[in-house]
């Protein structure tokens, strides 16, 4: 390979250099692997009904959205979502306006046109108006849903939380949702 008019600092220095471009193109491999299985991201939108508990609510409708990014390989992610209702409340019928940010730990099979998950999280409810004090209070949740690929990383996704609010969960809450979701 090197010719024997090389004197040996000379093949020292091609030797170096040959291995300073394999050590160089080593990120650029692991980038390239990247690129096919990056870091999975998702956003949804979804509505459904809620039900609370605890302040003389019955069913209300009940806007979400959702934005997650995968934190290990593509199984488990994280996502942080926040929903809204307007529900009537007891007797009253004045209606109050609940706020729920929350940030979730979600654990889902990584491949396929169906994808199940369960996640667990923590956030707070809060509630504006009403015939009582607007209030914040923390919240616990967990959810159970799937997420169905149509293509081109649209989907559709159907899911079923749970909350406990308040220290000793005072009330909860149940909600189904469906929506439109998009994996990026």
């Amino acid at each position: 390979m090197f010719s024997t008019n090389c004197t040996s600092s000379e093949r020292w220095r091609v030797k170096r250099f040959v291995g300073m471009l394999i050590i160089a193109s080593v990120p650029t491999c692991i980038r390239a692997q990247e690129v096919e299985s990056p870091k999975q991201r998702t956003a949804s939108i979804s509505a459904g009904v809620a039900q609370l508990d605890g302040s003389g609510v019955q069913r209300t409708f009940l806007l979400a959205a959702e934005a997650g990014r995968s934190v290990f390989r593509d199984w488990l992610s994280v996502e942080v979502a926040v929903s809204g209702m307007r529900p009537a409340i007891g007797a009253s019928k004045i209606r109050a306006t609940y706020l729920i940010p929350e940030i979730r730990l979600q654990v889902q099979k990584s491949e396929g046109a169906v994808i199940p998950y369960v996640d667990v999280g923590t956030g707070m409810v809060v509630r504006r108006g009403g015939p009582v004090p607007s209030s914040t209070s923390l919240a616990t949740t967990a959810g159970l849903g799937v997420h169905f690929d149509v293509g081109a990383g649209f989907g559709s996704r159907i899911e079923a939380r749970v909350r406990g609010i308040g220290s000793g969960f005072q009330s909860s809450m149940v909600q189904i949702t469906a929506g439109i979701s998009r994996r990026f």
